[in-house]
């Protein structure tokens, strides 16, 4: 939870701070992702790099790819996994800096069946929801989102709602 404070303290004072790139870019592609760790009773290291493409001003399509490492002392004897995965993501820009998000992922884990034995785990989710743009330039912007999976299963390695926060970059299609 601080993190989450800690991600919506920091956009909302680049968005006061850095309001003086007005002039967005919307074309060519978007490259980025996201970063997170957390220590404690329950850690976990996150990179999940992204890719996308402006179809349309407004209409961007990509994928990614995520790898998150898990672990939990909350049980007798430490559980840990790595969850391997990717997802393919549609982006609307409504009206700048809000869009909608919509994305399928699959994940792969190591995890327990009923019987106590390690078995791998597949785990597919459909996320969809919203997302707010803080732009730091015409080709950048920092964004957070909500995101509500509609696939939730005891097979899914995390509970709704979910936040991300990240940073995207726009390539414009003349520099190709």
């Amino acid at each position: 939870m601080r993190a989450v404070i800690t991600s919506i303290f920091l956009i909302l004072i680049l968005n006061t701070t850095l309001k003086g790139q007005e002039e967005r870019t919307n074309n060519g592609f978007l490259i980025g992702g996201s970063m997170g760790l957390q220590f404690g009773t329950i850690s976990f290291v996150d990179v999940s790099p992204k890719a996308g493409y402006y179809i349309t001003d407004n209409f961007v399509a990509g994928l990614g790819g995520t790898y998150k490492y898990y672990n939990d002392k909350r049980f007798q004897g430490d559980y840990s996994t790595s969850i391997y995965g990717g997802r393919l993501f549609l982006q609307y820009d409504v009206f700048d800096p809000l869009y909608g998000y919509g994305e399928l992922e699959y994940l792969s884990y190591e995890g327990y069946n009923s019987r106590g034995n390690i078995v791998t785990i597949g785990s597919t989710n459909i996320l969809l929801g919203a997302g707010y743009k803080n732009r730091i330039s015409s080709g950048s912007y920092i964004y957070l989102m909500l995101l509500y999976n509609i696939n939730e299963t005891i097979k899914t390695p995390y509970n709704n709602p979910v936040l991300r926060t990240g940073f995207m970059w726009n390539i414009p299609k003349d520099l190709f």
